[in-house]
This record gives C-alpha cells, structure tokens and sequence, in this order.
C-alpha cells in the first residue's frame, strides 16, 4: 500500500484470516495476528480495498478432530501423510491451551471463502483496529453502524460448517468422493 497505493487500489479484495467479531486468542479481544502487527492492519483497514475478515468468531467453528484425522490417514494420499505428520502437534496445541480435543482450520477456511465466498454469512460494516492497550489488535466491528463510518469490511458472522469439510474433502481427495460420503454418515451417526 506504501510502495504502490495505485496498484493496490486495483485489487478486487483482500480475504483476511485474521481478527475477530469479539473474541480474542492472544488477550479476551485480540487475535494473534492482528496483535502481532495492530499498525499493519489498521493500515489496510483504512486504505480503499474491500475486506473479507475471516476471523476466530468463525474459524474457531471448523474443528479438524482426531476422528477426521483417522480418515485422512485411512486414505493414505501424499497430502494425507502431511496432514498426519503435523496433526500431533496441532492436537497437543489446542488440547494444552484450550483442552480442546481437536484443532481448528483458520487458514484454510480463509481460502475456501476467497474461493466461495457463499461459505459464511457475513454483514457489511466498519471495522477500527486498536493500537495499543490493553484492546490491542482488537477488531472493533460497528455491527449497529453507531459511527456510520464508510463500511470497510464484510466481517464473516456464520460459517457452512458442512460446505467447507465437502469443499476441503472434494479438493484434495476428488476421487475418494464415495468414501467421504460414507464417513459423512457415520459422522451423523455419532450425534
């Protein structure tokens, strides 16, 4: 944006994994990228390019659990061995900072949605980052239009829970297709 405002300008929109609608990783509001860098941020949140944010209120609603990573395994694909390979670590990750049992797909959800954005519901609003303090890297989402400031994000509320596992499933193992259909059903079944 510094470099070539101009070019930027011209780019359709940013899908940001990042931030949040109230919730916090890194302290109750902030989340870790955004805390990282709240300059950063704050500075693309002004400049002129629509925002897609794709932040923990839903990221945190796409839970990869050892279940699914049992199938993944089942399969026994290149990108399944991967996924695998970094599974202990991610399932340690959440179980010690947040007894969580299973890990969640923020990156990847954030590109499902630059790829089909039908996958969140998302309301159209303005969104300040604070710099400093203790609301540090915080998203202030003005979902009642109190300023009435320009409306400089599409802040994603609601996630197709169901469509992103088909998408993710469909991408990297198109030819598993009966199977994953089948572990669909078993899935239900453990409701």
């Amino acid at each position: 944006i510094r470099m070539d405002g101009q070019t930027m300008a011209n780019c359709r929109q940013i899908v940001s994994m990042g931030g949040g609608a109230y919730i916090g990783n890194m302290s109750p509001v902030a989340e870790f990228n955004y805390w990282v860098d709240p300059d950063a941020a704050k500075e693309v949140y002004d400049f002129t390019i629509p925002i897609t944010m794709v932040g923990l209120n839903v990221t945190t609603q796409i839970v990869f659990t050892p279940t699914i990573f049992e199938f993944i395994k089942k399969l026994g694909k290149p990108a399944g061995e991967l996924i695998d390979a970094m599974r202990g670590f991610y399932l340690g990750y959440h179980w010690d900072t947040e007894r969580k049992f299973g890990c969640n797909l923020h990156d990847p959800l954030a590109v499902a949605v630059a790829c089909d954005p039908q996958l969140v519901k998302t309301t159209l609003c303005n969104v300040e980052i604070s710099d400093s303090g203790v609301t540090r890297g915080e998203c202030l989402c003005d979902l009642i239009d109190a300023w009435k400031k320009r409306k400089n994000c599409r802040v994603a509320l609601e996630v197709d829970r169901e469509g992103f596992l088909d998408r993710f499933f469909g991408c990297l193992y198109p030819e598993n297709a009966a199977e994953y259909r089948d572990f669909k059903g078993f899935l239900k079944g453990l409701r």
